[in-house]
């Protein structure tokens, strides 16, 4: 039965979103597969040197492996961010004169 009505299902949207009259093989490979737009091939102008270009200007942002930006999500977006960075600096603080 389950089987019945998913395949009930399958035709009916097969057949209601073609625009233009098809037959019922084609619009089961359509409703199943996708239309032929979906597998139309692409080109994308690529530019593979472009991160060489970009990367010391974000690592000059944002630090070598990202520590500053990783810094700045730990600090959060609700405008206590130099309260955060504060408490933070006194627990490493705390950490490293207890470690060392």
């Amino acid at each position: 039965m389950r089987n019945a009505c998913f395949f009930s299902f399958l035709l009916l949207s097969a057949l209601t979103v073609t625009a233009e009259p098809a037959g019922v093989v084609q619009a089961l490979l359509e409703g199943t597969f996708g239309t032929p737009l979906f597998y139309r091939t692409q080109t994308v102008k690529f530019d593979s040197e472009v991160a060489k270009r970009r990367n010391p200007e974000f690592e000059a942002i944002h630090g070598h492996h990202s520590e500053y930006l990783i810094e700045r999500f730990g600090l959060g977006e609700d405008g206590r961010q130099a309260e955060r960075l504060q408490k933070q600096r006194q627990r490493d603080a705390q950490l490293y004169t207890n470690n060392y």
